[in-house]
Order: C-alpha cells, then structure tokens, then sequence
C-alpha cells in the first residue's frame, strides 16, 4: 500500500507541476481540493495528504480526480503507463473478436460513466435506426442496474442473437423500449434488481463507428 501511495503522489504531483498548479505545497493543495468540489470544512488538509502521500483517495473520489484532470485510474495507480494517448480505452467484444482501443469524446467516456467498462457488437446485418451491417456498437458494459434515458438507444441481447431498440419511457423502475417498425410490440423491461442479480441483457449504445468515423 505504501508504494501504491508514493505512485499515486508522484503522478499527481508530476500532472499538477505541467497544468502550472501553484508550487506552494498548501496553495496547491487547496487549488486542489477546491477543484474536486471538496466543502471547505470537509477537507482537514486531504490535499495536502494527497500530494505528500499520505493518503490514497477512496474509489468515489479517484474518480473524481481522473474527470477533473482527464486521466484513466490507471494512470495513477499502475506500475507501468501505457503509451497511449490520454482517455484511451479498451473495448471488449461481445462474443468472439479482438479488443479494440479506442479515444472517444469525454462526454461519452468518462471515468464515472464507463467505470465498468465498454463492450462492442460488429452488426451482420442493418439493424435499424439508420444502422448497416458492418457497424461497430460500442456500449457500457452490462450491469444488475440500467439508466434508462428516453430517446437513446440500447443494445440488447437474446437468444436469437443482437437487436437495437430505442427507450420510450421509463417509470417506477422499469423502462419501454421499441424497435423501428411501428408494428413491433413494445418491449417492457424491469432496469434494476436485488443486490446479487445478474447482469441485465441490454446497456445504452454510447458511439456508433461506421467506416473509421463515429456518428
């Protein structure tokens, strides 16, 4: 734990001295803390424990730091940096295939949003919505609980394979998904379960990559 600490300390440090942070240990502390939103009678020099080692932030607020400063928590806490450009990330396929790396808007993936990582299904066919075959659906990772946000899309997985649908409303813990055609019976499904259940078979579709570009 100690060597973690004193790796943390020194990324942090060596970030803060490019972005010009103060040099005074407390000017940048509080710099610091004022930065990730911490309440002034909260902090009992957390800033300070941060830059000198003292502490290693909590999961919440590591990935605090990673937004504010657009780093990855391995950034700070592996042994070895990758050399890959800021905000890179991994995307696991769905089924058999390769892992793609990808850099994707901040918006889209930020440490918070993608924290359980991201997924992708290549289509074989056109699957609607203005999606041909040969697209690459990138997706957050399948969890027990899903936002359901109206008007996004979601990839869903059956039996039968892959579909897209797009969320129509959500209410009371459940969530209206339909597809393209008018006549499809919409699809009523619950987005939370008890602690332990297993991960839904449906997550939002966060970009859409077709011919190198993302739409």
């Amino acid at each position: 734990m100690e060597r973690l600490r004193q790796r943390f300390s020194l990324r942090l440090v060596t970030l803060l001295d490019a972005l010009a942070y103060p040099t005074l240990l407390p000017d940048r502390a509080k710099k610091l803390e004022a930065l990730l939103g911490i309440a002034e009678h909260d902090r009992a020099s957390l800033g300070y424990q941060l830059l000198r080692g003292g502490q290693m932030p909590d999961y919440d607020l590591l990935l605090r730091i990673c937004e504010a400063l657009q780093r990855e928590p391995g950034y700070f806490l592996d042994e070895h940096l990758a050399d890959v450009p800021p905000g890179t990330r991994v995307v696991k396929p769905l089924g058999a295939g390769e892992e793609l790396a990808l850099r994707l808007p901040s918006d889209v993936s930020s440490p918070r949003h993608v924290r359980h990582g991201l997924v992708y299904h290549r289509t074989r066919n056109p699957m609607g919505f203005a999606i041909p075959a040969g697209a690459f659906l990138i997706a957050l990772a399948p969890t027990p609980t899903v936002v359901a946000e109206p008007g996004r899309l979601y990839l869903f997985s059956t039996d039968e394979g892959f579909d897209v649908r797009r969320c129509r409303a959500c209410d009371s813990g459940r969530a209206t998904f339909v597809t393209e055609q008018p006549a499809d019976i919409p699809l009523i499904v619950p987005t939370s379960g008890p602690a332990g259940s297993p991960a839904k078979p449906f997550s939002l579709i966060v970009a859409i990559l077709l011919d190198g570009k993302t739409l």
